[in-house]
């Protein structure tokens, strides 16, 4: 970042101070804001349009500026927002042709012309100004075109992320008020943003959907001046460039609806855009929907417990003797008998000396990171760790530093560059879309060998790893205590919710400080039922865990016939495909088959490195298994040639 200036320009008892942003790559500019603010949100705002600069669609910025003027709030102007309505446009020659009219009823004759000016604007960091007679620009200033600023809505927004609309109104409203400006006319140069607009006192803010292709880079702004002397024209330039304007009566609540359409509209281009499918029974390796039963290839119910009848009649009991709800949080009234005996098996299941229960893994990973590091400290995070964890990073006023996925090198490289009050190494032991094994006996040497916590999310290998289903630790055989165990308890136990297990201590600080445990409503009695039956089933049989083991034998061996390179270590196959598109598309061919698997996309994985994430359980029969395998090989093959594939 550089050119960071203060400037004053007069004194006043509350002044205001105007916080810029700009944005460059080379000589292109790429990204522009500001912010009109009291003196105590300087700092926010700041970060905010900082962050923005640095994460901008068109590409990555080599050069920030962010400069920071002192106002006088008394020569403020506050005008009303424009009204503000909504064109029908499908297509890019409708919402042209929709552009063209309202050029024509703002006086504008050469309407094509002017039209044909706005495709074709160059990269510059402001708008044309333009002649509505002549059709010839008259800023002084061509390569830099006019910049309208001192400008911002009455309400400040902190977001670091572009709300176009509201942005977009605000100049709008306050280049229209300009003397001697018709109107403006704008394109956004956002790939990612294809609506632009119309805006004139007469006409108001009017919203044109589908002006540029999605992915197109281009955009472009007119401003339409009628004025007719030298005079007129400083008259013009100075308000625009000078004159702070504070903009009242912004409908928030129309920005929020037409900000939502659009990103609707955008998820859906990208193939992004995601809907549930109903599931209307279940019935052992098959689900119904609309009528019509299939193979399911999506649950995380590894060992078929939540049809399990000891646990589904564990949940019954516990449903008569306790009701439906617990009735408040575990440290006012919603701790049971039921809830102790789980945590205890927990303990013991995972060898450690207590845990704790909370409502869901995703709960206890954004509860227990957050209570356990804060600043100073340094957390190491592999690069491809589960949403919860990643957000529980987020949450944490730590330092996050992340590490090539499994990449124990990098790993090390990094702990011993960071200097740290406390550290934590963060990983997944299976990795909830590749369905990879953690390192763990590498991790747990870099924790021992650089004084650092090591916390393990075990969601998918509780009931999947080690010759009992005990986890990452009896897999790799890790000595106890080696980390900190966090786990689900609505994957491979069949129920909802999560858990850590750890020392006794450190157990009983997390109950008074995860706040996710602390304020949240505790789980129902026939949930908790539920899982204490799932537990003891694990304990007392290894034949559910050897099902499962059988299964992905089997499917391995499958891989093998049909040339599919999917080889399986643990129930978590992924099948990479690539494009979004081409993974909706196989998602469909199986789903016609009879066979019920889902797309996996971005932001779940990188974008581009879109997927089927196709789960194995001890419940899928060998002939199901065995006509997928045949069928995704050949929907493969299909989906490669409709794509243009070998």
């Amino acid at each position: 970042m550089k050119n960071i200036q203060m400037n004053s320009s007069k004194t006043h008892e509350a002044p205001l101070y105007a916080v810029k942003m700009r944005a460059s790559k080379g000589d292109a500019h790429l990204s522009g804001a500001e912010r009109l603010v009291g003196r105590e949100q300087i700092l926010p705002v700041s970060q905010s349009l900082l962050k923005r600069a640095l994460n901008h669609t068109n590409g990555n910025a080599d050069a920030v500026h962010l400069k920071i003027e002192v106002l006088d709030a008394s020569a403020f102007l506050k005008i009303p927002s424009l009204p503000v309505t909504e064109a029908s446009a499908t297509n890019t020659d409708e919402a042209f042709s929709v552009l063209g009219r309202l050029l024509k009823e703002n006086g504008i004759d050469d309407a094509e012309s002017c039209l044909s000016l706005l495709k074709n604007t160059s990269p510059m960091r402001g708008a044309m100004l333009v002649d509505i007679r002549t059709l010839q620009r008259c800023e002084p200033d061509p390569e830099r075109g006019v910049r309208a600023t001192y400008m911002d809505g009455e309400r400040v927004c902190f977001g670091a992320e572009k709300n176009h609309f509201r942005e977009a109104l605000i100049l709008a409203t306050k280049v229209s008020s300009a003397p001697h400006i018709v109107g403006e006319l704008c394109i956004s140069d956002d790939c990612n943003y294809t609506t632009g607009y119309f805006a004139s006192k007469k006409s108001g803010y009017v919203r044109i959907p589908n002006l540029k292709a999605h992915g197109d880079p281009h955009g472009g702004r007119i401003f339409l001046y009628n004025g007719t002397s030298e005079e007129d024209l400083k008259e013009t330039l100075y308000y625009l460039e000078h004159q702070a304007v504070v903009v009242t009566n912004l409908p928030m609540d129309m920005s929020a609806t037409f900000d939502v359409r659009q990103r609707l509209q955008t998820l859906k281009e990208k193939h992004l855009y995601r809907t549930e499918t109903v599931i209307e029974a279940v019935e052992s390796d098959r689900v119904r929907i609309n009528g019509k039963w299939y193979v399911s290839f999506t649950s995380n119910d590894y060992l078929g417990f939540s049809q399990h009848p000891e646990v589904k009649a564990s949940a019954v009991r516990a449903l008569t003797q306790y009701g439906v709800g617990s009735g408040g949080s575990r440290l006012m009234c919603g701790t049971s008998e039921l809830h102790r005996q789980l945590e205890q098996l927990i303990a013991d299941f995972t060898g450690h000396e207590a845990a704790m229960v909370f409502n869901s893994g995703f709960a206890a990973n954004v509860s227990i990171l957050p209570a356990l590091f804060g600043e100073g400290d340094v957390i190491f995070s592999d690069d491809l760790n589960h949403a919860s964890l990643i957000d529980g990073c987020r949450l944490c006023k730590a330092q996050t530093v992340i590490y090539r996925h499994n990449d124990m090198s990098d790993l090390e490289e990094k702990l011993r560059s960071a200097s740290f009050k406390h550290g934590v190494i963060v990983s997944d032991a299976v990795f909830s879309t590749g369905g990879d094994i953690a390192a763990g006996t590498t991790l747990t040497a870099l924790a021992e060998k650089y004084h650092v916590l090591l916390y393990i999310d075990e969601a998918h290998a509780t009931g999947v790893l080690g010759a009992r289903g005990r986890g990452l630790k009896e897999h790799l055989h890790l000595r106890t205590p080696s980390y900190l165990c966090m786990g689900s308890l609505s994957k491979a136990i069949g129920v909802e919710g999560g858990f850590v297990a750890g020392s006794a201590e450190m157990i009983d600080y997390l109950r008074n400080t995860a706040r996710g445990y602390i304020f949240s409503t505790s789980l129902p009695a026939p949930s908790v039922a539920a899982a204490v039956k799932s537990f003891q089933l694990l304990q007392q049989s290894p034949q559910y865990v050897e099902a499962l083991r059988e299964n992905i034998s089997f499917w391995n061996a499958l891989c093998r016939q049909y040339n599919l390179p999917m080889i399986a270590e643990t129930p978590i196959v992924s099948c990479e495909v690539g494009s979004e598109e081409t993974a909706l598309l196989l998602a469909e061919r199986l789903f016609e088959k009879g066979f019920f698997v889902k797309a996996v996309r971005y932001p779940t994985v990188p974008k581009d490195h879109a997927r089927l994430r196709i789960t194995l359980t001890a419940l899928h029969m060998c002939e199901h298994l065995e006509r997928f395998a045949k069928m995704l090989a050949e929907s493969l093959k299909k989906t490669a040639e409709a794509f243009g594939n070998s």
